[in-house]
């Protein structure tokens, strides 16, 4: 069975995203929801409420399926990415098996990136060690 995988980031990183959710699918991991694809991005228009609301559950309960979480640091605030990197901690916290890894710039403000197992400088070395877990 392919390790579910979890790939949160912000919009502003959407196209990166979207490249390492190809590249990790290649590899034979499973992306537990491609958020990518879907969105006021792909619609062309704002989302209603309604579909926010799905949009954020469907993201929290791909989060919980995840076994891995990966989340890809956005260089612009982003509300959601870490919105999905509380409710990863929060799961692991309850004793749910899943492994954290963040990567890019560490800014000083940010505290609970901090907390993942493995922490990554650059993109392509995470993308390296996620890789290599799914085989």
């Amino acid at each position: 069975m392919s390790l579910p995988i979890y790939i949160a980031g912000g919009s502003s990183e959407i196209e990166l995203c979207d490249k390492l959710t190809d590249a990790v699918e290649r590899a034979g991991g499973r992306i537990t929801f491609a958020w990518t694809q879907v969105g006021p991005w792909s619609l062309g228009r704002p989302l209603t409420m309604t579909e926010r609301a799905e949009l954020a559950q469907r993201d929290l309960a791909a989060v919980a399926e995840a076994r891995l979480f990966w989340l890809v640091l956005p260089q612009r605030l982003s509300e959601g990415a870490h919105v999905e990197l509380g409710a990863a901690l929060t799961l692991r916290a309850m004793g749910r098996p899943l492994e954290i890894v963040v990567s890019g710039p560490m800014l000083d403000s940010r505290l609970f990136p901090a907390r993942a197992d493995q922490i990554f400088e650059r993109h392509e070395e995470a993308l390296a060690y996620v890789v290599g877990r799914c085989g």
